[in-house]
C-alpha cells in the first residue's frame, strides 16, 4: 500500500485519480489525497488535542512523546508528521 491510499487505487488508474503515463497523482487525486488525509486528522481530533495538552505544563521527554503519539494515532502518515516535529 503507497501513500496510505488502498492498492487497487495504486495498480491502475481508477476515476482519473492517477496518470497512466507515470503513474503519478492527477491534479484531481492529488484534491482527493488531501482530503482524505485531512479527513484522518478529523477523526483523530480529539486525540491530537490529547496530545498537545500534553505539552503544555511541562516539556515532555521526546521519549515519552513519540511513545504516546504512537499509542493513540492509527495512521502513519500522522504519525510520522507528529515524530518529526518533535
Amino acid at each position: 500500500m503507497a501513500l496510505g491510499l488502498p492498492s487497487t487505487v495504486t495498480q491502475r488508474p481508477v476515476a482519473g485519480l492517477i496518470s497512466r503515463k507515470n503513474r503519478n497523482f492527477t491534479s484531481f487525486g492529488m484534491i482527493g489525497y488531501e482530503a482524505l488525509f485531512i479527513g484522518k486528522a478529523v477523526e483523530t481530533f480529539w486525540k491530537l488535542k490529547a496530545i498537545d495538552s500534553l505539552g503544555a505544563g511541562q516539556k515532555l521527554p521526546l521519549e515519552q512523546r513519540n511513545k504516546i503519539v504512537n499509542t493513540l494515532i492509527d495512521y502513519q502518515d500522522i504519525i510520522k508528521i507528529l515524530v518529526k516535529q518533535s
